[in-house]
């Protein structure tokens, strides 16, 4: 509402449709207006659908109606709340106009009204921006290798076979995933830094050694005591000389007892949590989410390589846009994972361990 008001003295066509007596430059201040009434009995209003919450998403919008419905977003919209939203041109006769706007997230209701003739398509991608100057080649250049670009730049829409029915994509692609492979184990030159994922229940504990441009499984075992867990990490740190500040460490629910077990020996590790807070909070979910996805570019751009068929469990992870419709990125959670035949990938966690943001801080003799 406040993007019509502050347009509405463009034109003198647009502000002599105001209603008698409506001063503009009250509206500018009235930032809540929820309705704007015009001359002709007609009038504009905005509501949103709330994508995070289906009952309130179907009920925002019934009762409502109007001869142009325009949706900002469109692709972000679900199917159902849209069913909701296009009644609204219910009865309103054949002068009608419907407009979906938005980038193309999903294959819903967004692209099957793209492939539908009774729509008239406008096309605009990073490059058409790019030739009328909104965007510059430098930044257009580093959002090319951005995830989302397809999408957000290119304005495609994902393949059918690169989404599955609960709204998850691959973190890899088929020609990505197959050149993330080496079949030398990696050179360990300065880059050293050890990821350890700490065993639930009958699963692994996984230590992973990366380097500037490779990883590999330093260890891998079954062993619920969490003292002996402890107790392999400082081995690890002092066989490869590694600084316990390049040590990233799964401290969500176990894991906090080997963190506060190193503590106590006088060992400062990267406490990573999966729910924490990313340092990008506009893309990602959570620190999980924003760690995989640095994982993935290092493979895909940086050309960094794994070495171990251990690591093939890379080919399930999945990733999708979180269901609050803010657009932000979060993984699949080990319970789904469970729920379709697969188990917890402890490998390739302990590998993103080591692309958290650090956390190390050893306490100085003055504030001890």
């Amino acid at each position: 509402m406040r993007y019509f008001i502050e347009h509405l003295s463009d034109n003198v066509l647009f502000y002599l449709q105001l209603e008698k007596n409506t001063k503009l430059d009250r509206l500018k201040q009235e930032e809540s207006k929820e309705r704007i009434v015009l001359r002709n009995g007609g009038g504009i209003a905005a509501f949103s659908v709330e994508a995070g919450n289906s009952s309130k998403g179907v009920e925002a919008v019934m009762g409502e109606g109007g001869r142009k419905v325009i949706q900002d977003e469109s692709g972000l919209i679900p199917d159902e709340h849209e069913a909701t939203i296009y009644r609204m041109l219910a009865g309103k006769g054949e002068n009608t106009c419907y407009i979906k706007i938005g980038n193309p997230f999903y294959n819903n209701h967004f692209k099957l009204s793209w492939y539908d003739n009774d729509y008239y398509r406008i096309y605009i991608d990073c490059f058409q921006a790019l030739k009328e100057g909104r965007y510059n080649e430098p930044f257009l250049n580093k959002a090319l290798k951005k995830p989302l670009a397809s999408i957000l730049y290119r304005c495609e829409f994902p393949d059918e076979d690169e989404m599955d029915r609960n709204g998850y994509y691959r973190l890899f692609k088929t020609e990505e995933y197959a050149a993330m492979f080496t079949t030398e184990k990696p050179v360990i030159k300065k880059l050293k830094k050890l990821g350890v994922d700490i065993a639930r229940g009958g699963n692994w504990t996984s230590m992973v050694i990366r380097t500037e441009k490779g990883a590999y499984i330093f260890k891998k075992f079954k062993c619920k005591d969490l003292m002996v867990v402890a107790a392999e990490t400082i081995r690890c740190v002092k066989d490869l000389k590694i600084d316990w500040d390049d040590v990233f460490l799964d401290d969500t629910g176990m894991g906090g007892g080997v963190t506060d077990a190193l503590a106590e020996q006088g060992y400062y590790v990267n406490a990573c949590q999966e729910a924490g807070s990313p340092e990008d909070k506009e893309r990602f979910v959570n620190a999980k989410a924003e760690a995989n996805f640095a994982c993935h570019d290092w493979i895909k751009y940086e050309e960094g390589r794994v070495y171990g068929e251990d690591f093939e469990e890379a080919k399930e992870i999945k990733w999708k846009l979180s269901r609050k419709g803010d657009g932000k990125i979060q993984m699949e959670s080990k319970d789904e994972m469970r729920a379709r035949g697969i188990e917890s990938p402890d490998n390739w966690d302990a590998l993103t361990l080591t692309f958290y943001a650090k956390t190390y801080d050893k306490p100085s003799i003055r504030s001890l």
